[in-house]
Protein backbone atom coordinates (compact mmCIF):
# COMPACT_ATOMS: atom_id res chain seq x y z
CA UNK A 1 0.00 0.00 0.00
CA UNK A 2 2.76 2.46 0.84
CA UNK A 3 4.48 1.55 -2.11
CA UNK A 4 1.30 2.09 -4.32
CA UNK A 5 0.93 5.32 -2.65
CA UNK A 6 4.77 6.90 -3.15
CA UNK A 7 3.74 5.27 -6.88
CA UNK A 8 0.97 7.39 -7.64
CA UNK A 9 2.09 10.31 -5.35
CA UNK A 10 6.06 10.27 -7.20
CA UNK A 11 8.00 13.02 -5.90
CA UNK A 12 4.94 15.17 -4.45
CA UNK A 13 5.11 12.71 -1.73
CA UNK A 14 8.55 13.97 -0.44
CA UNK A 15 7.83 16.59 2.86
CA UNK A 16 10.89 19.01 3.31
CA UNK A 17 10.96 20.38 7.66
CA UNK A 18 12.30 22.86 8.32
CA UNK A 19 13.29 24.56 11.60
CA UNK A 20 11.73 28.34 12.15
CA UNK A 21 12.14 30.92 15.24
CA UNK A 22 9.32 32.29 16.68
CA UNK A 23 8.86 35.42 18.62
CA UNK A 24 5.62 37.44 19.39
CA UNK A 25 6.28 40.50 17.22
CA UNK A 26 5.69 43.92 17.60
CA UNK A 27 2.46 46.05 16.21
CA UNK A 28 3.31 49.38 14.31
CA UNK A 29 3.82 52.38 16.29
CA UNK A 30 0.26 53.58 15.91
CA UNK A 31 -1.35 50.09 16.06
CA UNK A 32 -2.20 48.14 19.16
CA UNK A 33 -2.14 44.42 19.64
CA UNK A 34 -4.30 42.00 20.17
CA UNK A 35 -3.61 38.42 21.11
CA UNK A 36 -6.58 36.04 21.53
CA UNK A 37 -6.88 32.41 22.30
CA UNK A 38 -9.13 29.37 23.92
CA UNK A 39 -8.86 26.43 26.13
CA UNK A 40 -10.60 23.38 26.36
CA UNK A 41 -9.76 20.74 28.91
CA UNK A 42 -11.29 18.39 26.99
CA UNK A 43 -13.52 18.39 23.76
CA UNK A 44 -16.19 18.95 25.54
CA UNK A 45 -14.51 20.17 28.61
CA UNK A 46 -14.21 23.09 30.57
CA UNK A 47 -13.29 26.35 28.83
CA UNK A 48 -11.96 29.25 29.11
CA UNK A 49 -11.20 32.57 26.43
CA UNK A 50 -8.38 34.85 27.49
CA UNK A 51 -6.58 37.45 25.62
CA UNK A 52 -4.65 40.30 26.08
CA UNK A 53 -3.66 44.19 24.45
CA UNK A 54 -0.56 45.57 23.83
CA UNK A 55 1.16 48.70 22.80
CA UNK A 56 4.07 48.61 19.98
CA UNK A 57 6.19 48.62 23.28
CA UNK A 58 5.03 45.56 24.02
CA UNK A 59 3.47 46.67 27.33
CA UNK A 60 0.51 45.18 29.05
CA UNK A 61 -2.34 48.06 28.41
CA UNK A 62 -5.38 45.56 29.65
CA UNK A 63 -6.60 42.06 29.61
CA UNK A 64 -9.44 39.32 29.95
CA UNK A 65 -10.20 36.02 30.85
CA UNK A 66 -13.89 33.80 30.11
CA UNK A 67 -14.92 31.13 32.39
CA UNK A 68 -17.63 29.85 29.95
CA UNK A 69 -18.97 26.36 30.97
CA UNK A 70 -18.45 23.31 29.14
CA UNK A 71 -18.10 22.97 25.60
CA UNK A 72 -15.96 21.70 22.62
CA UNK A 73 -12.75 23.49 21.68
CA UNK A 74 -13.95 25.79 19.39
CA UNK A 75 -16.35 27.88 21.25
CA UNK A 76 -13.48 29.73 23.29
CA UNK A 77 -11.47 30.88 20.62
CA UNK A 78 -14.11 32.44 19.33
CA UNK A 79 -15.11 34.01 22.62
CA UNK A 80 -11.61 35.76 22.59
CA UNK A 81 -11.87 37.27 19.24
CA UNK A 82 -15.37 38.81 20.22
CA UNK A 83 -13.86 39.76 23.64
CA UNK A 84 -10.66 41.42 22.50
CA UNK A 85 -12.66 43.56 19.97
CA UNK A 86 -15.11 44.29 21.99
CA UNK A 87 -13.01 45.45 24.74
CA UNK A 88 -10.58 47.18 22.17
CA UNK A 89 -12.94 49.07 20.86
CA UNK A 90 -14.66 50.11 24.44
CA UNK A 91 -10.89 51.22 25.39
CA UNK A 92 -10.86 53.45 22.39
CA UNK A 93 -8.02 51.39 20.34
CA UNK A 94 -8.76 52.20 16.47
CA UNK A 95 -5.99 50.37 14.78
CA UNK A 96 -5.75 46.97 16.10
CA UNK A 97 -3.76 43.80 15.10
CA UNK A 98 -5.90 40.55 16.31
CA UNK A 99 -3.65 37.36 16.15
CA UNK A 100 -5.15 34.36 16.88
CA UNK A 101 -3.59 30.51 16.49
CA UNK A 102 -7.29 28.63 15.61
CA UNK A 103 -6.94 28.18 12.12
CA UNK A 104 -10.40 26.89 11.98
CA UNK A 105 -11.84 30.07 14.27
CA UNK A 106 -10.23 32.33 11.21
CA UNK A 107 -11.33 30.19 8.63
CA UNK A 108 -15.24 30.45 9.81
CA UNK A 109 -14.52 34.41 9.65
CA UNK A 110 -13.53 34.59 6.46
CA UNK A 111 -15.72 32.21 4.90
CA UNK A 112 -18.58 32.86 2.35
CA UNK A 113 -21.49 30.81 3.83
CA UNK A 114 -22.03 29.46 7.50
CA UNK A 115 -24.91 27.29 6.98
CA UNK A 116 -26.06 26.69 10.25
CA UNK A 117 -23.23 26.44 12.03
CA UNK A 118 -23.99 26.08 15.74
CA UNK A 119 -21.87 29.36 15.98
CA UNK A 120 -23.14 31.43 13.50
CA UNK A 121 -24.51 33.85 15.97
CA UNK A 122 -21.05 34.19 17.42
CA UNK A 123 -19.55 34.75 13.97
CA UNK A 124 -22.14 37.56 12.96
CA UNK A 125 -20.74 38.67 16.27
CA UNK A 126 -17.77 39.25 15.26
CA UNK A 127 -18.37 39.92 11.61
CA UNK A 128 -20.53 43.01 12.73
CA UNK A 129 -17.78 43.97 14.68
CA UNK A 130 -14.95 43.78 12.20
CA UNK A 131 -17.18 46.31 10.17
CA UNK A 132 -17.33 48.94 12.73
CA UNK A 133 -15.85 52.14 11.68
CA UNK A 134 -11.42 51.47 12.62
CA UNK A 135 -9.00 49.14 10.87
CA UNK A 136 -8.67 46.00 12.08
CA UNK A 137 -6.12 42.90 10.78
CA UNK A 138 -7.31 39.74 12.09
CA UNK A 139 -4.08 37.17 11.20
CA UNK A 140 -2.78 33.56 12.50
CA UNK A 141 0.11 33.45 14.12
CA UNK A 142 1.89 30.18 15.59
CA UNK A 143 1.35 28.81 19.29
CA UNK A 144 4.93 30.02 20.18
CA UNK A 145 4.28 33.75 19.67
CA UNK A 146 0.66 33.45 21.58
CA UNK A 147 2.49 32.39 25.10
CA UNK A 148 0.91 35.31 26.96
CA UNK A 149 -2.65 34.80 25.70
CA UNK A 150 -2.50 31.00 26.14
CA UNK A 151 -1.38 31.97 29.66
CA UNK A 152 -5.11 34.12 29.63
CA UNK A 153 -7.07 31.17 28.73
CA UNK A 154 -5.54 28.68 30.68
CA UNK A 155 -6.14 30.81 33.81
CA UNK A 156 -9.55 31.24 32.68
CA UNK A 157 -10.47 27.64 32.82
CA UNK A 158 -9.04 27.50 36.85
CA UNK A 159 -11.53 30.45 37.41
CA UNK A 160 -15.63 29.86 37.71
CA UNK A 161 -15.74 33.62 37.29
CA UNK A 162 -16.84 34.36 34.48
CA UNK A 163 -15.66 37.28 32.23
CA UNK A 164 -12.80 39.22 34.21
CA UNK A 165 -10.80 42.00 32.88
CA UNK A 166 -7.40 43.12 34.00
CA UNK A 167 -5.96 46.72 34.18
CA UNK A 168 -2.82 45.49 35.84
CA UNK A 169 -1.43 41.28 34.09
CA UNK A 170 -2.12 38.35 36.83
CA UNK A 171 0.35 36.68 38.71
CA UNK A 172 2.87 34.75 36.51
CA UNK A 173 2.00 36.57 33.14
CA UNK A 174 4.91 39.00 34.00
CA UNK A 175 7.74 36.47 32.73
CA UNK A 176 6.10 35.71 30.01
CA UNK A 177 5.54 39.58 28.90
CA UNK A 178 8.79 40.48 29.57
CA UNK A 179 9.80 37.42 27.52
CA UNK A 180 8.22 39.00 24.36
CA UNK A 181 9.46 42.15 24.85
CA UNK A 182 12.80 41.12 24.89
CA UNK A 183 12.34 39.37 21.55
CA UNK A 184 13.16 35.44 23.12
CA UNK A 185 12.24 33.03 20.44
CA UNK A 186 11.27 29.46 20.02
CA UNK A 187 11.69 26.58 17.40
CA UNK A 188 9.31 25.59 15.21
CA UNK A 189 9.24 22.43 12.82
CA UNK A 190 7.34 23.30 9.74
Amino acid sequence: MASDSHMAWGEDMKVTKETIQIMWQRPPWDFVKINVDGSSLGNPGRIGAGGLIRASTGNFLVGFTIFAGVACNLLPELLAIAKGLKLAWDRGYRKIICHSDSKDALRLLTANQVGFHKYRALIFEIRELLRRDWTVRIEHTFREANFCADFMAKFATSCDNGLMIWDEPPQGLQQLLLADIMGISFPRIV
